[in-house]
């Protein structure tokens, strides 16, 4: 017993460690700590293994769109422009998808594990959305102003202010924000009084700090998210008070007008925008030289110039803009059918499970847990359509546990619960 109090402390503790670093590090942190991270990882797995009840459960044969997905995005190594840059991307997607979908399916095993997990991420993302939430007052952020050098900080704290807080980019901040809001939303949902507490507050402050990102793709996401929720939990009404309120911020000027309906699909770099429909070209275009494998990882920047249609403007486009902003287009063009095809497969399992466990479950605690990670992946898929959320380090390991969430609790009985 004295062993398995050991365990349990060293996972919770790993586990505490792992998501305050997803929280609280900003990206050029992530960058350059990155080797230990994964050496951190790798040991976190390794503890979860040394317990007996782990390694029997931890690997099963029902991960296989997962190693279908790791496979589909190697074969561009060997025919990518730079093989350096592609091998090492490979190696950071890959090593830290392994790791992370293993460490969150291992931490979705037991009821006490998974509460914990929840209150954990819970706890820390109401710290971000305070920070961000300093920001909008105060149009200031201590990390940024004597610590690190941002060079979007100018750009977003002036004027309207649109929160970074620890995630560098209003844009990774509102990914997570989106990605955090069902864990507030399960805190709500406890009989203790001080988790009650918790996930208001979080859900109250998370809410607002992302609408005020103007990040549009994860408002999109909100939207979806609750509404599925309340269709679901068959809360109807509370479905017309935010199609009121989103009505209400469609009257109002810029920079709410970004996430009206013309915001969204016109204006600027919206869907259907001139700056959208020329990444879509390229896309194709990469997609046309090298349909099944793609032009390579992290190689749409190096080859922009060469597919880009309009060679006239390529004067003034910046190196920040020379990405396809979209994730789904970049896997499209940097790994071609066969990883998009892998990618695709990969989450179509996830939800196929998880809709099985839903259906077949009669245990009303497995079905909230499950909505738990089913709706921040959701929500994460969203997001994924307004920029390159996989070369994130943040948002991406989330992503990464959000997986392993999902797996672990559709795959084992709990008998626990």
């Amino acid at each position: 017993m004295r062993l398995m109090a050991v365990f349990k402390y060293l996972r919770n503790t790993f586990f505490i460690v792992l998501f305050a670093w997803i929280s609280f590090f900003p990206q050029p942190i992530q960058d350059r700590y990155g080797i230990f991270v994964r050496i951190f990882l790798g040991i976190f797995l390794l503890i979860l293994l040394l317990e007996r009840k782990y390694l029997k459960y931890l690997f099963s044969f029902q991960d296989w769109p997962l190693w279908l997905f790791v496979i589909c995005l190697s074969p561009n190594i060997f025919i990518a422009t730079d093989k350096n840059l592609d091998l090492n991307t490979y190696l950071y997607l890959t090593i830290t998808l392994i790791f992370l979908f293993y460490i969150g399916k291992g931490m979705y095993y037991s009821y006490q594990d998974i509460n914990t997990v929840n209150i954990v991420i819970c706890i820390c993302s109401g710290f971000v959305a305070s920070l961000a939430v300093f920001e909008l007052i105060f149009s200031f952020n201590p990390l940024y102003e004597h610590f690190i050098e941002n060079p979007f900080y100018e750009r977003y704290i002036s004027g309207w202010v649109r929160p970074m807080s620890t995630l560098f980019n209003p844009a990774p901040l509102a990914s997570y924000l989106l990605l955090s809001l069902p864990f507030s939303i399960y805190g709500l949902t406890r009989k203790n009084l001080t988790n009650k507490i918790c996930g208001f507050i979080v859900f109250v402050i998370s809410v607002p700090c992302l609408i005020l990102t103007f990040c549009r793709s994860s408002y999109l996401g909100l939207i979806f998210m609750l509404s599925l929720f309340l269709l679901i939990t068959k809360k109807y009404k509370n479905i017309l008070v935010i199609y009121f309120i989103l009505l209400f911020l469609f009257s109002l000027p810029y920079p709410f007008s970004r996430l009206s309906p013309k915001g969204i699909c016109i204006d600027g770099t919206g869907i259907f925008s001139a700056y959208r429909m020329n990444r879509l070209k390229m896309v194709f275009g990469m997609l046309k030289s090298s349909p099944l494998f793609g032009v390579g990882l992290n190689h749409f920047r190096i080859l922009f110039e060469k597919y880009y249609p309009v060679k006239s403007d390529l004067s003034f486009i910046v190196y920040e803009i020379k990405i396809p902003d979209n994730m789904y287009l970049s896997l499209l063009a940097e790994t071609g059918i066969g990883g998009f095809l892998g990618f695709s497969i990969f989450m179509t399992s996830l939800f196929k499970r998880a809709f099985k466990q839903f259906k077949d479950s009669k245990n009303e605690n497995i079905k909230l847990i499950l909505f738990v990670p089913v709706f921040s992946l959701i929500g994460l898929l969203l997001s994924m359509g307004g920029y390159e959320l996989f070369y994130w380090t943040s948002p991406y390991m989330f992503f990464c546990l959000l997986c392993g969430f999902i797996s672990g609790i559709t795959e084992k009985t709990h008998k626990e619960f």
